[in-house]
């Protein structure tokens, strides 16, 4: 039989068999957690795979948008609660403090 192979714009690949008359899905990957989409939850957000919402925001930062972040979409990601004030502390008076965040993905690079 007369197959193709789709890559989707998802990332997904599908194996299509031609019936004939048309072409008929016969394969493709189980349903990928979102979480495995590099990007999905836009800057300074992190993807938590069984969560609801499944992106949080990293500890002092908060949704860009927060219309677009209730209807699902990440994607404009986080932006820090209070903005960074470097020429105000040319004296050194405060601390850069840098939270760790366990059970990190970084993304596959090539």
């Amino acid at each position: 039989k007369l197959s193709r192979l789709v890559l989707t714009s998802e990332g997904s690949l599908k194996r299509f068999q031609y019936s004939g008359t048309d072409w008929k899905v016969t394969s493709e990957p189980p349903l990928a957690n979102s979480c495995d989409f590099y990007g999905v939850c836009g800057p300074f957000g992190v993807c938590v795979m069984l969560a609801s919402p499944e992106c949080k925001c990293f500890k002092g930062f908060v949704p860009k948008s927060i219309e677009e972040w209730k209807r699902g979409n990440w994607t404009d990601g986080c932006v820090r609660r209070t903005e960074l004030d470097c020429q105000g502390n040319a004296s050194g008076k405060y601390v850069n403090i840098f939270h760790p965040v366990a059970n990190i993905k970084p993304p596959d690079f090539y």
